[in-house]
């Protein structure tokens, strides 16, 4: 009777630790899917060279635009992946797009400050020069 009780005992409780245990592994799950994601939407962001004629064109409202512009990672690789895989994906793909499309719009703007600080110099140059070739004689 006492070892029918320890066996019943015993099945109850590795019953219950089963049932409590389920939820658990089932959070981890989600959580490597989310890790997963997030990490092959990093490898797979790729900035758009676009963004650098915004930065040379727009100056700073360029680089800002690329900022504030989420880019948005493509939808095939997206399909039939759970929504912890999805939202890390898009979280991972976005950061590591966003700060390429930064780059390429702030060096489009620093491409078009140089450029115009070469025209200034040469400008001003000719300018001074042209000054320098007029002579003029008073009589």
């Amino acid at each position: 009777m006492i070892g029918k009780r320890i066996v019943s005992a015993v099945v109850i409780t590795s019953i219950l630790c089963l049932l409590t245990l389920t939820p658990i592994c089932a959070a981890n799950e989600g959580a490597n899917d989310l890790l997963q994601g997030k990490m092959e939407g990093e490898q797979a962001a790729s900035g758009s060279a676009i963004w650098f004629v915004g930065g040379f064109c727009c100056g700073l409202v360029g680089v800002g635009a690329a900022y504030v512009f989420p880019p948005d990672p493509p939808a095939e690789a997206l399909l039939g992946k759970s929504p912890e895989y999805i939202m890390g994906y898009k979280e991972g793909y976005q950061n590591k797009a966003r700060r390429k499309n930064l780059m390429y719009a702030g060096v489009g703007y620093a491409t078009a400050c140089c450029i115009g600080i070469i025209w200034y110099a040469v400008a001003i140059s000719a300018a001074a020069n042209a000054a320098d070739d007029e002579v003029y004689y008073y009589y």
